[in-house]
């Protein structure tokens, strides 16, 4: 029984093409940037920068994380500003550490201390990051805790790589549905 792809050289062009974006994809994600800042900050906030950014389109990956009491959480926003400190956009997730009995007397522990996320800076220039935050927290509890928070700079974007890899299976797809379809209709015939 011969191979599907065997007699379509376009649609093992297309796989080919297919894995090669989605491994470049993954490359680029794991690569690190060239510019690391990392910032230890109170609890309440504060201000990172300025980070300078060198070319269009810089991936920013930032990353927050916080060390908090049980029973407690935190929503952190961080607002990427300009150089002359306006809001240009923010994006953000709460913290949280908690724990408990359930209704059947079973002991639980859940926590979820840090969060990434990644943006494209469209122009270069110096930028800063507000850290802003609200939670449920004492200033006893607040004592000698701090938001650890990290960005660096990715030379470009996966995204790009990831919609190429996408759009090549979709034509693998249809263009094989296309050329078997004969046989596709027979096989759905049967059943």
């Amino acid at each position: 029984m011969r191979s599907i792809l065997e007699d379509l050289p376009l649609a093992r062009l297309l796989l080919l093409f297919g894995v090669l974006c989605l491994i470049t994809s993954l490359v680029i994600g794991w690569l690190p940037g060239n510019q690391h800042q990392r910032e230890q900050l109170p609890l309440n906030g504060g201000l990172i920068g300025p980070i300078h950014i060198d070319d269009h389109n810089t991936v920013l990956h930032t990353s927050v994380a916080a060390d908090l009491p049980i029973n407690s959480w935190s929503s952190v926003t961080l607002s990427l500003l300009d150089q002359d400190k306006r809001y240009l956009t923010g994006f953000g997730d709460s913290l949280w550490f908690e724990e408990g009995v359930d209704s059947e007397g079973y002991y639980w522990r859940e926590a979820y201390s840090r969060y990434d996320a990644k943006i494209t800076v469209p122009s270069p220039g110096e930028y800063y990051l507000q850290v802003t935050t609200e939670d449920n927290l004492s200033e006893r509890q607040r004592a000698g805790r701090y938001l650890d928070v990290e960005a660096d700079t990715r030379g470009m974007s996966a995204i790009p790589h990831r919609v190429g890899a996408l759009i090549a299976i979709v034509l693998l797809v249809l263009l094989l549905v296309l050329r078997h379809r004969a046989q596709l209709q027979e096989m759905l015939s049967e059943y």
